[in-house]
């Protein structure tokens, strides 16, 4: 009988555990970048590869960054498509994957003729108004350190941005150059005046995705995939793919 009892036990658990595995849940990786943007479709094609290659099933959901951060940081979804390399250091839940997908150049934009400025610290004692998008770290910490507060500007949206220089109601943006050229990219920017980078912030960034800590194991696994796809020219496929549909539209 208590044979029987075990036996029945086992059968059971492992129906259980068939039917968990046919109802598992696909990961859940963050971006604040729309689908139909460059970026949108590259992170989303990069990152569906790179699993798929993996065996592993994941979903890309958008959110505003700040609220990104929270979810990644507190385990409410899985990780984070690309944040730069010291994004680890202030959070400590989140596993970096050691290989970058590419790289961006962040610095600050403008169109208006005649800024007399190639450095962050010549801004200090200038009147120039400069936006950024809000969330975005690297921008907010130097304007912060260099302008007074009337200055600067933090923006929900990147198209503001592009807007606002546009109407002079700002002198500089700060953004990534993969900003502009998604943006730069569609019908209604097609005649703008041309956008040129005045003051790099520093060399271009590598990108890394973060995975919640409870996903550690999955990280090197990502690296030697992402490392692959790049080998085999796939990661730049994608980045031209992105321009000419973007440009298309």
């Amino acid at each position: 009988m208590i044979r029987r009892r075990v036996l029945v036990a086992l059968v059971a658990l492992g129906a259980g555990l068939g039917h968990g595995a046919a109802t598992a849940q696909p990961l859940v990786i963050g971006t604040h970048a729309q689908e139909d943007t460059v970026q949108g479709r590259l992170v989303r094609n990069i990152h569906r590869e790179a699993f798929r290659r993996i065996g592993v099933e994941v979903r890309v959901d958008v959110f505003p960054l700040q609220r990104l951060t929270m979810l990644s940081r507190s385990g409410e979804i899985d990780g984070d498509v690309a944040r730069v390399h010291g994004y680890g250091a202030a959070h400590p839940d989140l596993v970096r994957v050691e290989e970058p997908m590419y790289a961006l150049q962040f610095g600050l934009f403008a169109v208006k003729e005649g800024l007399q400025v190639r450095q962050l610290q010549e801004l200090a004692g200038q009147p120039w108004r400069v936006v950024y998008l809000r969330g975005v770290a690297l921008c907010r910490d130097g304007l912060e350190a260099t302008l007074k507060p009337a200055q600067i500007q933090a923006l929900n949206d990147e198209d503001q941005g592009l807007d606002m220089l546009l109407a002079d109601r700002a002198d500089l943006y700060c953004a990534s150059d993969a900003v502009l050229e998604d943006r730069l990219s569609r019908p209604r920017y097609r005649d703008a005046p041309k956008f040129r980078l005045q003051v790099p912030l520093g060399p271009p960034l590598p990108l890394y995705a973060y995975l919640h800590r409870r996903h550690a194991e999955l990280a090197p696994r990502l690296a030697a995939a992402l490392r692959q796809m790049k080998a085999e020219g796939l990661i730049d496929r994608y980045r031209q793919e992105s321009l000419l549909h973007q440009t298309a539209r």
